[in-house]
């Protein structure tokens, strides 16, 4: 049985969290040990809650000997005296967002030999990565594994009633942090055409952030638009979403959005800007709408667009299939067999 660590700086509701959710409550409990360790305390609970069953809970200045070393995210200046406790054969960075922290650490992770491989969400993160100048010429040390989500579990929570009613138009949803880099500016354009053009719209934003302020600055941008409904944080965002017309997604980059692939499982086209991986998921015209980031003023011309070809990109996605056992093959694969 291999024993693996998960590192975290800590739990903050968005896509790493719940990525690390669902990997950890879908390896194999036959043939892995899975343990977690953090730096924020006060995130235990949380952890507690989505999957205590699943793995066992160690503090950071523990010692320990595992066989893999798994960085979530960058490790900060408290931890790094600490976790020369921890003992291990291999380790790797899942690398899931670009960062300053994350960056740095990654920089001196690599010239450092701290990491044997580093895993990333999507392919034009690779590729992104390949680019960086001490990387180069390196594409052994960077493979791409696809964050894992339960289809199944997805679909039945889809299921449960809401009490929001859709609009006459067009009815969307914004599933993500309430920061600045989600594109609520872009965002609110959108709107703005929409109400021009006396579209009867309904978004619905379902997220919260880090600080109260950062929420506020969000909610300040709508706050003469009665057809915003701020939903907070939702741990089934999906009855939400099934009564959507799309999941619209407009941020300055992603490395892989987990709602953009929600929605396809449950047959909603994503309407989302064109940061580099939303060219792997979404197909314009055929399964949703990439718009640009830049040409805010493109957004008119997309609108009858958005309007009338909903149905048909519905239609186009009742075939769509999510492969979990693919994705766990990947890891078993580089787990047991990495060299």
């Amino acid at each position: 049985m291999k024993k693996i660590l998960f590192y975290t700086n800590g739990i903050y509701r968005g896509g790493i969290e719940m990525a690390l959710y669902n990997l950890i409550s879908h390896l194999d409990a036959n043939k892995y040990k899975i343990y977690v360790t953090y730096t924020d305390k006060n995130t235990f609970k949380i952890l507690e809650k989505k999957i205590g069953n699943y793995c066992e809970y160690i503090e950071i200045d523990q010692e320990i000997n595992v066989d893999i070393l798994i960085f979530c995210n960058y490790v900060s200046k408290y931890a790094e005296k600490n976790i020369k406790n921890i003992k291990y054969k291999k380790s790797y960075f899942w690398f899931h967002c670009f960062g300053e922290n994350q960056e740095n650490f990654l920089e001196k992770a690599c010239k450092n030999n701290l990491i044997d491989k580093i895993i990333t969400v999507c392919d034009s993160v690779r590729k992104e990565l390949l680019n960086i100048e001490y990387l180069k010429g390196q594409d052994n040390k960077i493979i791409t594994i696809k964050n894992i989500l339960d289809s199944e579990k997805i679909k039945i929570k889809a299921q449960e009633k809401v009490d929001i009613s859709r609009a006459k138009d067009l009815t969307m949803i914004t599933i993500a942090r309430l920061v600045k880099e989600k594109g609520f500016q872009r965002v609110k354009i959108l709107l703005d055409y929409l109400t021009q053009q006396n579209i009867h719209y309904k978004l619905l934003v379902a997220g919260t952030a880090n600080t109260e302020e950062q929420v506020l600055q969000i909610k300040n941008m709508f706050k003469d638009d009665n057809n915003v409904i701020f939903l907070g944080y939702q741990e089934n965002p999906y009855k939400y979403l099934k009564i959507c017309d799309y999941n619209l997604l407009l941020s300055d980059r992603e490395n892989m959005s987990l709602s953009m692939i929600e929605s396809k499982i449950l047959g909603i086209p994503n309407i989302v800007t064109d940061f580099a991986s939303a060219f792997e998921e979404v197909k314009d015209m055929e399964n949703g709408f990439i718009l640009s980031r830049n040409d805010t003023l493109s957004y008119k011309e997309r609108i009858p667009q958005i309007l009338n070809e909903k149905q048909r990109l519905k239609e186009n996605l009742k075939n769509y299939q999510y492969n979990i056992n693919e994705i766990l093959y990947q890891w078993d694969n580089l787990i047991y067999y990495d060299k």
